[in-house]
């Protein structure tokens, strides 16, 4: 896959942007990304601080830091007396 030409706080600002007002198709334009680059940026990142991007995993898969603590209690390994 290719690498983003965008800092994490210039995704951070256009994530921002729509979520003021600023239409979609305009923003994207102005970022040069897809509509769906743009909604899927939204879904993974929408409140997030460019410095907590970055600690966020690289590639698919992985869990970003806002959706890992939502209250769930954390899975612990046993061991052979528990």
């Amino acid at each position: 896959m290719k690498a983003s030409k965008l800092t994490d706080a210039q995704k951070a600002f256009n994530i921002r942007q729509g979520e003021d007002g600023t239409p979609v198709k305009e923003g994207c334009r102005k970022a040069v990304i897809s509509q769906a680059t743009y909604h899927a940026r939204k879904k993974k990142c929408a409140g997030m601080m460019p410095s907590e991007m970055k600690r966020m995993p690289r590639g698919r898969g992985g869990a970003c830091p806002a959706e890992e603590d939502r209250g769930r209690p954390v899975a612990r390994s046993r061991d052979a007396a528990g």
